[in-house]
């Protein structure tokens, strides 16, 4: 997803196989706790994270190696997070998105930028090695390619979305899908508008997808369904205090999809975290529990009608950026404590749910270890 837009990323010399270890008692259990995981260099951050089972976890994101940024692939087998080589080329390359079907069948996607232009990049784990796939360069030579999102359902169904920018500046949703052998753009309702993007992709099974855009004129966050068929415009309640900013969707069942972000005042400033709820009729918003008057959602998951999670950041009194999450037990949003370990900035990505008691989450802090170090952060809930 691009929540790098929200966030504000392997080195010659770093060990292949760089681990971080720890065992079970270590981080413990009783609310979010950070867990240790490699620090590839001294400027990083996760973006993305999804999970196989709970020893097989995968987390994406990049870092910076002198002046050039570097995909960053990390996995978690139970025991210990270890950085795992991706494929690296001339440009800076950024892994956005990761989804994991199996231990052999995990897929990320990101963008690289190079001299001739800006560029989509796809990977693909086969269970022993990350390796670049081909992806479709829609627009021509002079178009810039993201991608930000990525679902996969089985080995010859997966989704891909994000955005393609014209040599004339049109900004254009971009949607793609994989039938296990290449990629293909597949054709969706367009906005009102000639600047918009997709920013979040999740499958609940072949035949039921949701995917969520904004547009920037007039501003405004927008759903696409796919019915295994086509991909048809869902209507979002429009927003009752401004401008809703979604930013990512988590399905579980054809009656059970929610989209998070934020609600913008008009007038400047955030009013707090937002989300939407699919009922398998309609969209129902249904507000986060504000922090100091404020919060914003960056991703969620949904388990269950009454099982769901959201995760983000929140400014603190002294403008310090701290953890939020948020839980949904069916009734309304209550705040969990999280732990913020930067000095000055501390906010969550992505999450993923293992089972309603095993989740993971990752994001990025500042100055947890001194200094302007701004490193990966990875986090796990289990309760008491």
């Amino acid at each position: 997803m691009l929540v790098s837009l929200l966030l504000v990323l392997s080195s010659q010399g770093l060990q292949a196989r760089a681990a971080a270890s720890l065992d079970a008692a270590s981080f413990g259990c009783g609310g979010w706790s950070v867990v240790p995981s490699p620090h590839p260099s001294t400027v990083a951050e996760l973006l993305a994270v999804d999970a196989v089972s709970s020893t097989d976890i995968w987390a994406v994101g990049d870092y910076v190696v002198s002046t050039q940024y570097v995909a960053l692939a990390e996995h978690w087998d139970g025991t210990a997070w270890t950085v795992v080589p991706t494929p690296q080329f001339a440009g800076n390359i950024y892994l956005e998105d990761v989804s994991a079907v199996s231990t052999d069948d995990v897929w990320a996607v990101g963008v690289y930028w190079e001299s001739s232009g800006t560029r989509p990049l796809t990977e693909h784990w086969d269970g022993t090695a990350w390796s670049r796939v081909p992806a479709p360069l829609i627009g021509g030579q002079a178009a810039a390619n993201y991608l930000g999102a990525v679902t996969a359902v089985a080995a010859d169904d997966a989704w891909m979305a994000g955005e393609v920018l014209t040599p004339t500046g049109d900004q254009v949703p971009l949607v793609e899908h994989w039938d296990g052998t290449a990629w293909h753009p597949v054709q969706i309702p367009l906005p009102p508008t000639n600047i918009a993007g997709m920013l979040d992709i999740d499958a609940v099974s072949a035949t039921d997808v949701w995917a969520i855009g904004l547009s920037q004129i007039p501003n405004a966050s927008f759903t696409e369904h796919w019915d295994g068929t086509r991909w048809s415009r869902v209507a979002l309640p429009p927003p009752e205090h401004g401008v809703d900013y979604l930013t990512s969707v988590s399905a579980s069942a054809s009656d059970n999809a929610w989209a998070v972000g934020d609600e913008a005042n008009p007038l400047g400033g955030m009013t707090g975290p937002v989300t939407e709820h699919w009922d398998g009729s309609a969209w129902t918003r249904i507000y986060g529990r504000p922090v100091n008057d404020s919060g914003s959602f960056s991703a969620g998951a949904a388990l269950a009608p009454d099982d769901v999670w959201a995760v983000g950041g929140v400014q603190d009194p002294q403008g310090r950026v701290k953890i939020l999450a948020e839980h949904w037990d069916g009734t309304g949003w209550t705040v969990f404590p999280a732990q913020s370990p930067g000095v000055s900035y501390n906010a969550l990505a992505d999450v993923t749910a293992v089972s309603s008691v095993d989740l993971w989450a990752v994001g990025q802090d500042w100055g947890h270890s001194g200094g302007s170090m701004r490193e990966g952060l990875i986090e796990h809930f289990c309760p008491a």
